[in-house]
Formats: C-alpha cells, structure tokens, sequence
C-alpha cells in the first residue's frame, strides 16, 4: 500500500507540481512518509525499514528534485523538522543501492542526489556527505561483465595476460554479441525530463 502511494505522489507532483494547494498536501505527504519511517525504526520487531518502501522513498525523493530542484525540497522537510533529510540520508542512503529499476528512477536517483550532495555539501553533517557518497558509489558501480570479463571468464581466470599479448580485446565484442539489442526495439520514455 504504501509502495502505491508513494508512486502515485511522486507522479502527481511531476505532473501537477508543489504549488497547486500551496504545499499543503506536499507537508501532509513528507509528514506522512517520516511518520512511517519512524513507525518502522523505532516499533517493529528487526526495527529495520524494508528495503522496497526505501527504494520507493529514495524515487520519490529523486523525482521530486529533478521536476522541482533541491531547495524545494529541503524547505519542504524543514518545515516539518530542521535537517530531518539529512538525518534520514545519513541512516538510509545505504539502500540507495536498491533503486536499480526502472532505468529511469536510477537515473533520476543518481542526477538527484548528486546535485543534492554538490549543491549541499557544505550545510550537511560531515557522516551524511559520507554515507550519501558511499550510497551514490554503490548505486552506480556497475555489476554486469563487460565484452573484455565476459572473454576472461571464457577463456579462464589465469589466461587474462595471455589473452593481452594475443590481442584478445579487439576479440571480445564477439562474446558479447549475442547480447546485442538492436536500437529498433528500445523502449523510449518521452517523460524523461533529463533527456533534455
């Protein structure tokens, strides 16, 4: 449930925008969302915030940036308590890690929370910019073989000097082919805002 509702908050203020009930409904949202963050920290069993409401929250956070920049935000959460962003970033930007679909929630995730750190580096507490980098470095360490991994692991692990001298890099495309997707068959989402 509340997976869908943050969904739905975070398309509706892409598409609508944070003024159209002066913010209102915003605050009651922020509020909302640190009310269960507290809930699930503080007074269930593993005292642990499950890793798909976070992700959930790190989108919608990461939308909400990109459509309406940083300092809306942060004016937002501080109303409701003074650096309580901050607070949240420095226990939860671990699970920053988690937000790897769609491709554009990872982007907008990665675009948003770098400006934030950038743009913010100097009013953050020094174990938030931490955790934030430490999350944003997990979030875009690539996990998939490239060409020339997919060669070593083929040809064998000790074989990689080998494979150097023989000229097995200009070679590697050709492990790699079958994994070819032609450009025809891509997916376009005309609401990338960060394609512009």
């Amino acid at each position: 449930m509340e997976q869908v509702a943050l969904s739905m908050s975070y398309s509706l203020f892409e598409e609508i925008g944070i003024t159209f009930d002066d913010g209102s409904f915003l605050h009651q949202l922020l509020y909302g969302i640190f009310t269960a963050l507290h809930f699930y920290r503080n007074n269930t069993k593993r005292k642990v915030i499950p890793m798909n409401i976070m992700k959930n929250i790190h989108s919608f956070f990461a939308t909400f940036m990109v459509c309406h920049g940083t300092d809306a935000l942060l004016t937002a959460t501080n109303k409701i308590q003074q650096d309580i962003l901050f607070m949240i970033l420095k226990s939860e930007s671990s699970s920053l890690k988690s937000v790897l679909d769609p491709a554009r929630d990872k982007r907008y995730t990665i675009v948003a929370y770098s400006r934030l750190l950038a743009e913010n580096c100097s009013a953050m507490p020094l174990e938030t910019v931490q955790h934030l980098a430490c999350g944003l470095i997990e979030l875009t360490a690539t996990k998939q073989l490239t060409g020339f991994a997919r060669a070593s692991v083929l040809r064998g692990v000790g074989a990689t000097e080998e494979m150097l001298m023989d000229g097995a890099i200009d070679q590697t495309f050709a492990f790699s082919h079958k994994d070819f997707i032609q450009l025809s068959n891509a997916k376009i989402d005309h609401t990338d805002k960060l394609k512009d």
